[in-house]
């Protein structure tokens, strides 16, 4: 098995690296004694549970990937630390319409954690890049597909070994092969939703991409290792992702040498996204968000407060992708399947809103960023996105954010895709390359810190 690698740089400009070497030692010890704070899982988690015996318990839970390679392991390595490579396969890589594209690719399961700290395995995917790196280091991009969907079927790691179920994956291959095919970057693609497909929770993706990383890092045929670039990009339900993960790294996974982290059309109010478009075309998009959010957090919609209707919907929804999920109710509200007048007001929705949503109290990225969202956005309102800046640009982060002007939400994928690869390519070379690109992307942008 091999082991993941830690104790990555911090660029800290007083600690000479062996002093910083030390540090991350002394503090991996600890975490390995302790269960560490953030990194080593929540510790207010006492219920003993891990793996299969979690998912046990989740309420409308997909149906298990028929594939074992996804099977929690048994007995489930429960001491091992976040990041752990559990096992790997060298899999096709068929990202787009099942067209074998070149490229080496293995499939990697890892050890991450749930929402409440308890030990899950997940699975990500990893390409070597076909051609040598342009950058004087070698980076590794974590790219978050928007796959915003609830079944086994739908994952990333499916779409890029040749499923078709979901649509959104393959498009969003033109995104990101740029990067593995032209410019010499490794890649990483996780499932992030963990196991049971948890559609719109923060925290767990959030350390599935970050433990993913680590995973990707210490997996010996990349060549990667604590000192490599990290990127981080995503849009939209990836977007959730990356920002929940931009957010937790420093505390969660500071080992990372995380340089530059490109989000877009953040979902940072998963509440106010849904009563957004309540009664609208894409309530069946966003309510699939709800269904996932409570696979964490069963509190949010309990089978009592559910209606036949909710109840019907609900397992319908369970195994749905993206598009079919989009297809299901079409101009109602959350309310129409529910008991209670305000599903949004009761005890369950009140605990669990304020842990779906960005950004949270304390936390805040260091990395620098660049996060873009179309004023006219029609699903996911820039408002949210313009708070969130303003509360990050206060806590220091550094942050380019520009208000897109080429359309709606859809649009702002592929209006903005090329300046943020330009920009990730920036802050990976830096130097002559840094100097060329990145100011051509701030223009327009408002930049904080």
């Amino acid at each position: 098995m091999r082991r993941p690698v830690f104790g990555g740089r911090m660029n800290h400009p007083y600690l000479p690296r062996a002093a910083l070497a030390c540090l991350f030692t002394a503090a991996l010890l600890l975490t390995a004694c302790s269960g560490g704070s953030e990194s080593g899982g929540d510790s207010s988690s006492s219920d003993g549970l891990s793996g299969a015996a979690l998912i046990k318990r989740v309420p409308f839970a997909p149906t298990p990937d028929p594939d074992s390679f996804y099977d929690q392991p048994e007995p489930f390595p429960a001491k091992a630390a976040p990041g752990t490579v559990i096992k790997a396969r060298k899999v096709p890589f068929r990202p787009g319409l099942s067209i074998p594209l070149p490229g080496q690719a293995w499939q990697i399961q890892y050890v991450t954690r749930d929402a409440n700290g308890r030990p899950l395995a997940a699975v990500t995917t990893v390409v070597k890049p076909l051609l040598p790196s342009l950058s004087a280091h070698p980076p590794l991009l974590s790219y978050q597909f928007a796959y915003d969907s609830l079944g086994a079927q739908c994952t990333p790691s499916r779409t890029l070994r040749g499923g078709i179920a979901n649509y959104n994956n393959q498009a969003e291959t033109l995104i990101y092969i740029l990067g593995q095919l032209a410019l010499g970057w490794t890649i990483v693609l996780p499932d992030y939703e963990g196991p049971y497909s948890a559609y719109g929770v923060g925290k767990l993706s959030g350390q599935a991409v970050l433990d993913s990383i680590r995973a990707a890092l210490s997996f010996q045929d990349l060549g990667l290792n604590a000192e490599t670039p990290v990127g981080m990009m995503g849009y939209s339900g990836g977007a959730l992702a990356t920002a929940w993960a931009a957010s937790m790294q420093p505390d969660y996974a500071p080992e990372l040498n995380l340089v530059g982290v490109a989000a877009g059309g953040v979902p940072a109010d998963l509440f106010g996204v849904v009563q957004r478009v309540e009664g609208g075309p894409f309530m069946g998009l966003i309510l699939g968000g709800i269904v996932g959010a409570n696979r964490a957090y069963p509190e949010l919609l309990p089978p009592a407060i559910l209606n036949e209707d909710g109840k019907a919907l609900f397992e319908q929804m369970k195994d749905g992708c993206v598009s079919d999920n989009s297809a299901l109710a079409l101009f109602k509200s959350l309310s129409d399947y529910t008991t209670v007048a305000d599903p949004f007001s009761t005890p369950g929705a009140i605990a669990v809103r304020d842990k779906v949503t960005l950004p949270q109290p304390g936390k805040a990225p260091t990395a620098d960023m660049f996060i873009y969202h179309e004023t006219f956005d029609e699903i996911i309102p820039v408002a949210g996105t313009a708070a969130l800046v303003d509360t990050w640009c206060d806590a220091g982060t550094p942050i380019s954010f520009v208000r897109g002007l080429a359309g709606e939400h859809v649009t702002g994928t592929v209006a903005y895709a090329v300046p943020a690869l330009l920009y990730l390519t920036a802050r990976f070379d830096g130097g002559l390359v840094g100097g060329i690109v990145e100011p051509l992307i701030k223009l327009g942008a408002r930049r904080c810190n």
